[in-house]
């Protein structure tokens, strides 16, 4: 009998075992944010306020890494194939999956702790949190290569996979820079009226301070901001556009890129940011007030930016927007 999986174009094996691995440390990340978003835990009056602060804006850091590294293995061919070789090599992962599981261990340890020393945590719970989550982090990655191998990798792809995490890190600190004065009046109050409009278009009850910009549906209610106006989606955007047009430059017919997909891009991903305040509202309202501030208001963005971003590299790699 032939082997029909060496024909050209057969399909190959699902790699299940890097993708168990990602979705574990899904997993674990998501069930950290959640349950010590359910406690009273605040960082204002902390003794280590600035490292509180740090360790809650974690999980967003974390999400634009993620988002990241999938945009830049899109545009990466050559490092793409090289990492997919290394993991198809076949290498123990249980080390890796033993130190996430201690790094979990050590973060869920806290929670073990009386709710009144969690509201204002000091230095052994918050270490205990961040070595926790380092951990969790590292394991994902031992678990998916050993050490040698991902130093191999980043040597051969010349250290670009550094380049774009820190891109990663860098861009939205300057688009939610821009978000408190490009978003300011007419673009808040646009994301504002549209939101109350879907929330009306679904049956909701929706009470509003139109002076105020304040939805919601009772008890729930949130103010919209100029941080929520979707100036961030839309910078981002346009700065993952700029990026794909300097990458195809010389390739890419320029007209109908700037011209339909930009465009169309910018609009979904302004649609998105309603969506995601509409979602905020609902999930307070009939789930958790704590994770609709804590976990969906920023997931749900970053979920909304990989969404347009993935569509909008598939459409600048079309057929029809390259040169001959």
């Amino acid at each position: 009998m032939r082997d029909l999986s060496a024909r050209p174009g057969a399909l190959r094996p699902v790699p299940w075992r890097p993708l168990a691995v990602l979705a574990g440390g899904g997993v674990a990340f998501a069930l950290l944010v959640a349950l010590y978003r359910a406690t009273p835990m605040r960082c204002t009056g902390s003794t280590l306020e600035p490292v509180c602060a740090a360790l809650r804006g974690a999980p967003a850091l974390g999400m634009a890494l993620a988002v990241g590294a999938v945009l830049f293995l899109m545009l990466d061919g050559a490092a793409r194939r090289d990492l997919v070789r290394r993991l198809g090599a076949g290498a123990s992962c249980w080390p890796g999956v033993l130190l996430g599981a201690g790094g979990l261990a050590l973060a869920l340890l806290p929670l073990a702790l009386p709710e009144a020393r969690l509201a204002s945590p000091g230095p052994g719970i918050l270490t205990a949190m961040a070595a926790g989550a380092v951990g969790i982090a590292a394991g994902m990655l031992r678990a998916l290569l050993p050490w040698r191998d991902w130093a191999g990798w980043l040597v051969r792809a010349e250290g670009r996979p550094l380049l774009a995490a820190a891109t990663a890190l860098i861009l939205p600190a300057l688009a939610g820079a821009l978000a408190e004065p490009l978003g300011a009046g007419p673009m808040t109050d646009a994301a504002f009226l549209a939101a109350v409009l879907v929330l009306l278009g679904l049956g909701q009850p929706v009470t509003t301070d139109l002076d105020a910009r304040i939805l919601g549906i009772d008890p729930f209610h949130v103010d919209i901001i100029a941080t929520c106006s979707g100036v961030e989606g839309l910078v981002l955007t346009l700065a993952l556009a700029a990026g794909l047009a300097w990458h195809g430059r010389g390739r890419l017919r320029q007209w109908p890129y700037w011209g339909i997909v930009v465009p169309v891009a910018l609009v979904l991903a302004w649609g998105l940011n309603v969506l995601r305040i509409t979602g905020i509202v609902l999930v307070g309202a009939y789930l958790s007030p704590g994770h609709a501030l804590g976990g969906f208001h920023a997931y749900a963005g970053w979920l909304a930016f990989l969404a347009v971003a993935v569509l909008l590299v598939r459409a600048a790699r079309h057929p029809r927007l390259r040169r001959g």
